[in-house]
């Protein structure tokens, strides 16, 4: 009999008692099991759910209660939460009645649903009474005897019901543990019985297994034969031993496979201590080279016999980016040494090489192995013959990410894995080589040039030693020229009046193209002829607006040449609070409606309504610090005060015991940082890089402000928090001394007045005088004025001559008669306009011919010199198209047009 069919009969028999044990056991867990269930699932449940009835019965109390006690928390919620509460109530009493089946129990629950259901419609009165405002009516009825009977009937009935439930769950509980004792003691004879017969049948089938396993064992001790080799099993039982068997062969077989990789292993080890000795050869071969050339040649003819390689070449990367020592940065390979094979004839066919497989290889930095050779590729040569190569294999060879050079060999043999490996190690070496010794070489074409550069320097030291004499002599004269200092300190008085002649100059050259800006700017935003559209018309609105802002940053900059030459103009007046409040408010109050800020002006009522001092710069002081006030402040307010201050606020000395007036410039702002409060007032500094980006400006107005006010023999103090505002105070005296009635000395050159002599022209002039057909006359070398001057009279329905000078403008004139107004440009080439209007004039034609003189230069006598000269009137460039038409209307009435 098999060992299998012993052991299953044999423990069969234990399996067949341990199944009867199982099924008596889950018979009886499941009887348990049924017993929980109800104990838990269904006992627990109702008395959860008559738990629940309490709860909400009592909770409805409490809702009641806080309704009588506070009415005005009665509220549509509150009364549906308690409409809810009782509904669940009543549906729990129903869930109750449909789970119950003993009569018991359902006359209890149907009297616990009857008195339920009395409470609910007594709880719907008291809401009904309390909704209606009847609260002490509504308490009555909630506290009435009956209503706390109905309460207690409620709970009496719960716990009864709750009594019975906790009395089934005891009964079951006690019958479950009966049967649990039950079942362990089935279990434990059930149990013994199985180990005993095991045993017998095991004892009666291990006989049969001791007599397989010894034939076993007597094939395994007989390990080898006489020459070494592992013996396998061949008497093998046919019996379940029988896989044992045919392991232990399996395993003889594997343990002959290991032994054979051992001996693999062992190579590859042989292998890998071989190239390191070879790579160590190659880095010792290294040492000391200094040219990458020798380098090449020593490695191409240490590694080709290694690889068995008989042609080698070695290119090296060029490129028209050189790098100074010999490796460049572009996609050219030059073959820079060779191993069995002509290196010149070579270089001759590929020096502008940029392309093929040395390129490939290089770009995709992987090694190229080519087999199959064509005939006509290559050949290998000697004194006996020449031959195809079997393989041709190129690597690149790299340091930091970066392609240096690339190696090609040709074989007649086909590269090994140990070769191409060698290979591949020793390219990491021979980049790092090649970088060192191109390093190398650099350092050493530097140190050269530092060896001639020390050559030089030397001779420059002795030329120096030559030159120390030559100052000693030099110092001789200098004693002489000190004496020349005099007269040329003289000379540097001039200096000013170039300055002076600069500044028109500039003034002139920055006006000539804003004045043909601004005019035409000026004609495309009144869009004379409809033809524009709304955002046509935006657009040249925008072209005209930051044209006068470049304007009065041209101001600005003239201003403060003025001031830093201490020869501002100051011309005192009587000036009227009324009038500076009006001229402020007419300005400004604009400005805080479109930005929404709040704008007040204050004066105190102890000042004099009128007192003495310089109208126009007052006004350009306070013009500066409200513009910053409105520039600077988002939201809040700004305020200008006028008033008297006391004597300790008095900043300046010279100031005390005399009458100053105090103008006050208050906002809300950013406010400035402490260390920045004295910094602003200089030129071109702002509070920080961001403040000039978001709102713009030069830094030029304070400092302006701060040298006006000085001028007006007063000061300017700061008060600032950042976060909270800033407060700017002019303070100048309104008492006018002899020291301040004086004038001040004139920038000779600069104007201060550029109005026009009829100033009134447009209230002197009728609107009905028509300049319609009229022609007019513009001399100006700049023919973007005269494209722009031409639109604006064209516009008008005028008709416009030109010319480019004076002697041109000499020669229209004669050829036109019909010439009825002269636009004279002043700085012109060949004849300007001063000698063109005197010539005009000595032609007693056109001694009442109309000429308004237009200029750019801004200096200070350049009126006077128009009207020597023979002009009409004067207007300054940039040119105000509406005040040249209207001037021009004064001018052609004036003639009798």
């Amino acid at each position: 009999m098999r060992l299998r069919s012993k052991l299953f009969i044999g423990f069969g028999f234990v399996l067949i008692l341990m199944a009867l044990s199982v099924s008596l056991s889950i018979f009886m867990l499941r009887d348990q099991n049924k017993s929980i269930n109800e104990l838990v699932l269904v006992r627990y449940d109702k008395v959860s759910l008559t738990e629940e009835v309490e709860t909400e019965r009592t909770n409805t109390a409490k809702r009641i209660r806080d309704l009588l006690l506070d009415p005005s928390i009665v509220t549509p919620e509150e009364i549906k939460l308690i409409e809810d509460s009782r509904l669940r109530s009543n549906q729990t009493i129903q869930e109750l009645l449909n789970t119950v089946d003993d009569n018991q129990r359902k006359e209890l629950l149907t009297e616990l649903q009857r008195v339920n259901l009395i409470y609910g419609e007594d709880i719907k009165d008291v809401l009904n009474l309390l909704v209606a405002g009847k609260r002490e009516e509504a308490t009555h009825l909630f506290l009435t005897p009956e209503q706390n009977q109905v309460r207690s009937d409620i709970q009496e009935k719960s716990i009864a019901f709750q009594n019975l439930e906790h009395t089934e769950m005891h009964d079951l509980l006690s019958q479950s543990t009966q049967t649990y004792k039950m079942t362990i003691v089935l279990m434990l004879l059930f149990l013994v019985l199985a180990l005993v017969l095991g045993m017998v049948v095991s004892r009666w089938a291990m006989q049969g297994v001791s007599l397989s396993i010894r034939s076993l064992s007597e094939g395994i001790t007989r390990v080898r034969d006489q020459n070494g080799h592992i013996l396998r099993i061949e008497d093998i039982p046919q019996n379940e031993l029988e896989p044992i068997g045919l392991a232990y062969n399996r395993l003889v077989d594997s343990i002959e496979q290991h032994t054979q990789q051992e001996e693999i292993y062992k190579q590859t080890l042989q292998d890998t201590a071989l190239l390191e000795t070879k790579v160590s050869e190659i880095i010792i071969l290294f040492q000391g080279i200094s040219d990458l050339t020798t380098m090449a040649n020593l490695f191409l003819n240490k590694i080709s016999p290694i690889i068995n390689a008989q042609l080698g070449i070695l290119y090296l990367r060029k490129g028209e980016r050189d790098n100074g020592y010999g490796i460049g940065a572009g996609h050219f390979f030059s073959p820079l040494a060779s191993y069995a094979c002509d290196l010149d004839l070579l270089k001759e066919q590929t020096i502008q090489f940029d392309g093929g497989l040395v390129r490939q290889c290089a770009q995709d930095r992987q090694k190229v192995l080519l087999s199959n050779i064509p005939e006509d590729y290559i050949k290998i040569h000697s004194g006996l013959g020449e031959a195809l190569p079997r393989n041709i294999l190129l690597l690149p060879i790299e340091f930091e990410g970066e392609v240096l050079a690339v190696l090609e060999f040709a074989s007649f043999h086909i590269f090994s894995i140990f070769e191409q490996k060698l290979l591949e190690r020793i390219t990491g070496i021979l980049g790092i080589a090649l970088h060192s010794v191109a390093q190398q070489m650099q350092v050493k074409r530097l140190l050269e040039q530092s060896q001639t550069l020390t050559e030089e320097l030397q001779v420059q030291s002795e030329e120096l030693q030559l030159q120390h004499e030559e100052l000693r002599s030099t110092n001789e004269q200098l004693e002489k020229q000190n004496r020349e200092s005099e007269v040329k300190t003289r000379e540097i008085e001039k200096v000013s009046q170039f300055k002076s002649e600069f500044l028109a100059n500039m003034s002139h050259e920055l006006r000539t193209p804003l004045n043909s800006m601004l005019i035409l700017a000026q004609t495309l935003a009144d869009n004379k002829y409809g033809n524009l559209t709304i955002k046509q018309v935006e657009y040249a609105s925008t072209i005209h607006s930051a044209g006068k802002d470049l304007l009065d940053l041209i101001n600005d900059i003239l201003d403060l040449s003025k001031v830093e030459s201490g020869k501002m103009n100051i011309v005192f007046s009587e000036v009227s609070l009324n009038e500076l409040q009006k001229e402020m408010e007419c300005q400004f109050s604009p400005v805080a409606h479109q930005k929404g800020l709040s704008f007040e002006i204050k004066i105190s009522p102890d000042l004099p309504q009128i007192f003495t001092t310089d109208k126009q710069h007052v006004l350009q002081i306070l013009k500066n610090l409200l513009s910053n006030a409105f520039k600077f402040t988002d939201k809040g307010h700004i305020e200008l005060k006028f008033y008297q201050p006391s004597e300790k606020r008095i900043l300046r000395e010279e100031l005390r015991g005399t009458s100053v007036l105090a103008l006050s410039v208050t906002d809300t702002g950013m406010g400035i940082p402490k260390e920045m409060q004295e910094p602003i007032f200089e030129v071109f500094r702002q509070v920080d890089g961001t403040m000039s980006r978001k709102y713009g400006g030069t830094g030029l107005g304070l400092s302006i402000s701060r040298e006006l006010a000085h001028l007006l023999g007063g000061t300017i103090k700061l008060q600032s928090e950042v976060g909270k505002g800033s407060i700017f105070t002019l303070y100048i005296p309104i008492a006018v001394s002899t020291q301040l009635q004086k004038e001040i000395p004139v920038l000779d050159q600069v104007a201060t007045s550029t109005e026009p002599l009829l100033e009134d022209s447009e209230t002197m002039v009728p609107n009905s005088v028509s300049l319609e057909g009229k022609t007019i006359l513009i001399v100006d070398d700049d023919m973007r004025n005269i494209f722009a001057l031409t639109s604006l009279l064209e516009s008008n329905n005028m008709n416009a001559l030109f010319a480019e000078n004076g002697r041109d403008a000499l020669e229209v004139l004669s050829n036109h008669a019909e010439i009825d107004l002269i636009l004279m440009d002043i700085m012109m080439p060949e004849m300007d306009g001063y000698e063109t209007m005197r010539v005009i004039r000595q032609n007693e034609e056109y001694i009442t011919l109309p000429i308004i003189a237009l200029t750019a230069k801004v200096m200070k006598n350049d009126r006077e010199k128009c009207l020597e000269a023979g002009a009409s009137d004067y207007i300054q460039k940039p040119v105000n198209a509406e005040q040249l038409i209207s001037l021009m209307r004064v001018w052609l009435y004036e003639r009798g047009a």
